[in-house]
This record gives C-alpha cells, structure tokens and sequence, in this order.
C-alpha cells in the first residue's frame, strides 16, 4: 500500500509539472468539503490524543474547485500536521472568506520548522532533516511540492508560518 501511494504521489507530481492535468473544476461548498476532510482524521486525532479542532466562519462558502485535486491538498497538510504534532497537541482547520478569496488554515502546534528550511520545503525532493522523537516515516519530498501546484492551479496560493518549537500555519 504505502508503495503504490509514493508512486501514485510521483505520479501526480509529475503531470502537474509538465501541466499534463485538466482539472474538473465544479460548484461546491468549501465548508461543507472542508468538514468532511476534516471528520476523516477525527478518530485518527482521538487515538493520537490529539485537540483536533474545526472552525468555519460562514456556514457555507461557494467556491469552484476540483474536489479529487483539493482533497490531495488538504489531506497532505493534514498528514504533515499530524506527522509533527506530539501526543497531546492541537490542531486546526480553520475555514474563512474574505473580499475576493476563501482562507483555509491548517494550524499545528508541532515542532515547527527552522528558518533556514522554510523557503525550501516547497521545493521538490527537499525534505527537512528533523533530529526529533516525533515518529518518522519515510516520504518523497513531493508531497508539498505537489500541494504547491494543486493550489495554483486553482489560482490560489500556499505560504507557511512556522517556528520551531511553536508550530505552523499553512
């Protein structure tokens, strides 16, 4: 399984590098898709003794995007958030409109990531090097590279805060 994941990862990464994608791009709910996401890491959360929190500012927020390429977006900042927050952390998803955009938030507070890996953690193969108890596993370095490129091919965009010992905000 997780073999043909990575591969199907490379995969993807690789028809968005070479804009080989055509998106499928359709009227939807961002909350209500954000809330589904969302419920499929709860028990995940609890048997990690995690807070996992959700908060939407709208109950319903209309947007056109493709719901197969968003979900790959929003279950890998998930992952990543889970992957670097220890037992007894908080997480959150947090859903927001403002004038001409919809604002989702993936906040943790894990470990956080250095300044000298920020401006690179988007880069493909790039995988920060963290000397740290929290689990490992091993990933490709694609995955939010791949992210990156979901995101702006929906015209949106994809920054990060962080700080170690802190946590972060994609």
């Amino acid at each position: 399984y997780q073999m043909r994941k990575l591969i199907s990862e490379l995969l993807d990464f690789r028809k968005f590098e070479q804009n080989h994608v055509t998106l499928n791009i359709t009227d939807n709910d961002m909350v209500a898709f954000m809330k589904e996401v969302y419920l499929n890491f709860y028990e995940y959360s609890a048997a990690r003794q995690i807070t996992y929190e959700f908060q939407a500012k709208s109950e319903s927020i209309s947007c056109w995007f493709d719901t197969v390429q968003m979900q790959k977006v929003v279950y890998n900042l998930l992952s990543n958030a889970f992957k670097y927050t220890r037992p007894q952390g908080v997480i959150e998803v947090i859903v927001s409109e403002d004038k001409d955009y919809i604002n989702i938030q993936i906040v943790d507070n894990g470990i956080g990531i250095e300044d000298k890996d920020i401006n690179r953690i988007f880069d493909r193969f790039y995988q920060v090097g963290n000397d740290t108890d929290i689990q490992q596993t091993t990933g490709t370095g694609i995955g939010l590279a791949l992210t990156k490129g979901i995101v702006e091919s929906h015209h949106g965009t994809l920054t990060v805060k962080s700080r170690p010992g802190y946590g972060s905000i994609f």
